[in-house]
């Protein structure tokens, strides 16, 4: 598989200069070509911090300040950018170090290549914050959010792509009606379905998407978007994902590759406006 260019930097904290006290707090990984950026920071909460912030006040400042970082960085991925540099800047990350809130600091970014960011970035956390205090503190995005963060950013959503689409696949059964998660449409109208991020859905998600495939196998596309990082089971959603992916009119796709750029890519340049196939969404 082909591996990826990626820069990187460590996030230190630094509450008082003059005891020299620093920790690594955090890790942003960042791919110019695909726009892709990724960070973490570990909360007040942590542990790891009880060394350097050693009072209320300082465990205050420091969540003020991270908040500040994540608004901050959050904005400009979804294109609301308070940075006012493009997210294919080649020297993103040392503009960010320039604009990150007072304490916090970054290291010199560095290359480093993967054919699977995820793993990649969950290794730097481990070498960088340790192990023992990564999972402290950690909000894991569902898959469909994700997804709608990355549709938002490009202005895909309401725009070429609908969100929470009821269907009826059934006509004789008008009371079963499933929720699409994102659809589109070009030569055809495409179901998106993401993967669910609490795997005790699974198996009726399963039984959901296998009706789908049934039902519509003439007439729409389907796509599945997952996200290995967020599965605690991966060998069971692969054995699943690739029992769907015998379906003619599935794909599959992973999040946060050069495959979902190209999906995403697809999208905007070859699907038509929502209004021009809002009427095909009231058949369903």
């Amino acid at each position: 598989m082909e591996r990826a260019k990626y820069w990187y930097s460590i996030i230190s904290y630094w509450p008082d200069k003059l005891k020299n006290e620093s920790l690594n707090v955090g890790v942003i990984v960042h791919n110019p070509d695909s726009r892709y950026v990724k960070w973490f920071l570990i909360d007040e909460k942590n542990k790891k911090l009880k060394s350097i912030l050693t009072n209320h006040v300082l465990v205050e400042e420091y969540k003020v300040r991270k908040a500040l970082f994540d608004y901050k960085l959050e904005k400009s991925v979804d294109n609301k950018s308070l940075l006012d540099y493009p997210l294919d800047h080649p020297e993103l990350l040392r503009i960010i170090d320039s604009e990150v809130p007072t304490y916090f600091k970054m290291t010199k970014h560095q290359l480093i290549k993967s054919s699977n960011i995820d793993m990649t970035f969950h290794r730097l956390l481990e070498i960088y914050i340790d192990r023992l205090f990564i999972n402290n503190g950690i909000v894991t995005k569902s898959v469909k959010q994700e997804v709608r963060d990355v549709f938002e950013s490009r202005n895909l959503l309401g725009v070429k792509v609908k969100h929470d689409v009821s269907i009826t696949p059934v006509k004789e059964l008008e009371n079963l009606q499933y929720k699409i998660d994102f659809v589109y449409k070009n030569s055809n109208l495409h179901l998106v379905q993401t993967l669910p991020t609490n795997l005790s859905h699974l198996n009726e998600w399963f039984s959901k998407l296998k009706l789908l495939q049934s039902e519509y196998k003439d007439s729409y596309e389907i796509e599945i978007i997952y996200n290995e990082e967020v599965n605690s089971h991966p060998r069971d959603v692969k054995n699943i994902l690739t029992y769907l992916n015998r379906s003619d009119n599935t794909e599959i796709i992973k999040l946060n590759t050069k495959e979902f750029n190209n999906f995403c890519v697809h999208i905007s340049n070859d699907s038509l406006p929502i209004q021009e196939f809002e009427a095909d969404l009231l058949a369903m």
